[in-house]
């Protein structure tokens, strides 16, 4: 630690934290703040540092079961530490291991539990943030991991300092003037060995890429927090623009097809807003490409449609999965329907008399029609002389007789 002094590392962090707070407006005196503490020397500094500056914080640990009984012998550590502070902590243990096998790979499981354990808390104690400790050099990590992920301008972006209330005061700051404020001030911590091996592709950045190239430039690290400062700027300038683009009714999203197209590079806009939804590249290539009308791409629970005048978007799982109501039912968005409702409008031919045990409540199907009083018209081609969306076609309910269309949501 011949570089810093104990003055000196206080001055560097202070000077740092208090701007980069400043600059994004992280934190406020008012603040009840929750932390996310797990023990290692990153979390156990947060602790420390925001306790010295005197920030009304609780403290949450998660315990995943892990490592030999070592993940318990962790969450004690920081229960000590936070009574010891004279903090109030919660914790919450959970067998991440028996949930995997169900559920998807490991880190997943285990940030779902925890994120899930927090939000809880937050809920029910009016917790106005949460900090997680992530530091500048778990940034350069992420990011170097992003660009290997063809993630676009977003990933580049790396760690944001907000995310609704969540939010990283110590991305300024490097891991090493984290660990000599921690021995300068003879701070305890525990430490997790698993970090130690490079299987996981994180450790492998931290533990071989990065010091290989530190060989070559010391400053590498450094310089690479400042690039992401200046890609998560153009990253707000570009969320900004792709934001203007978007109109969101309930549960669709549209995106305007001519302001979009008038953009010097409309694929980087479109990619910007799918991909938050599961797109790729790939397909924003061919949605920008199809002149289809109508034209359907999937991405795990989203559809995106090509309209003559926006692009459609919605999550498939609103699309009702009931095949068929009846009169005596509540009906999504419409309630009951009444039979006296069929004969609303005058341009539709109802028979007079319909048994209503004749009669369903339903989706289009391949068949349907309409017969109107200047003549039969497919409900199909009704759909495309009215121009209307393929969302607004899927989600309309009918009353029909077979495939003879009596009443249509909207009509």
């Amino acid at each position: 630690m011949a570089e810093f002094t104990r003055d000196s590392i206080k001055h560097i962090i202070d000077t740092k934290f208090n701007t980069f707070n400043a600059e994004n407006k992280l934190l406020s005196p008012d603040d009840n703040i929750l932390l996310a503490c797990s023990g290692n020397i990153d979390s156990i500094f947060a602790l420390h540092y925001l306790h010295s500056k005197s920030y009304n914080i609780a403290v949450a640990v998660f315990d995943h079961l892990t490592r030999e009984g070592e993940s318990t012998k962790d969450a004690e550590f920081v229960e000590q530490v936070a009574n010891q502070l004279g903090l109030p902590h919660f914790r919450k243990t959970v067998n991440i291991k028996s949930l995997v096998k169900d559920r998807g790979n490991f880190q997943e499981v285990a940030r779902n539990e925890r994120y899930s354990f927090f939000e809880n808390l937050i809920q029910k104690h009016g917790f106005s943030k949460l900090i997680t400790a992530h530091h500048g050099d778990d940034n350069v990590e992420t990011v170097l991991m992003n660009m290997g992920r063809a993630s676009g301008i977003k990933g580049m972006r790396g760690i944001l300092p907000k995310s609704d209330k969540i939010i990283r005061p110590f991305l300024c700051l490097r891991k090493n003037e984290i660990e000599a404020f921690v021995e300068l001030n003879d701070i305890q911590f525990r430490k997790d060995f698993s970090n130690d091996s490079s299987d996981y592709k994180r450790n492998y950045f931290r533990n071989k890429v990065i010091p290989l190239i530190e060989e070559k430039d010391e400053f590498w690290v450094q310089q690479s927090m400042q690039s992401i400062n200046h890609l998560r700027e153009w990253g707000e300038e570009i969320e900004a623009i792709s934001s203007a683009l978007i109109t969101i009714d309930k549960e669709l999203i549209q995106i305007d097809l001519k302001q979009l197209l008038q953009k010097l590079k409309p694929e980087l806009y479109l990619y910007h807003i799918l991909s938050k939804y599961g797109f790729n590249m790939v397909q924003v290539e061919e949605i920008l490409a199809s002149t289809q009308v109508g034209k359907k791409w999937n991405a795990e629970d989203y559809l995106c449609y090509r309209e003559r005048e926006s692009i459609d978007l919605f999550n498939e799982r609103i699309l009702d999965k009931v095949e068929t109501y009846t009169f005596d039912q509540e009906i999504p968005r419409i309630g009951k329907l009444r039979l006296e409702d069929l004969y609303t409008n005058k341009n539709i031919l109802v028979p007079e008399k319909l048994a209503l045990e004749e009669l369903e409540i339903r989706h289009k199907k391949t068949g349907d029609f309409i017969c109107f009083k200047h003549g039969k018209k497919k409900l199909k081609k009704f759909f495309t002389d009215e121009k209307w969306s393929n969302f607004r076609k899927q989600r309309s309910f009918v009353v029909a007789k077979g495939n003879e269309i009596y009443w249509l949501e909207g009509l």
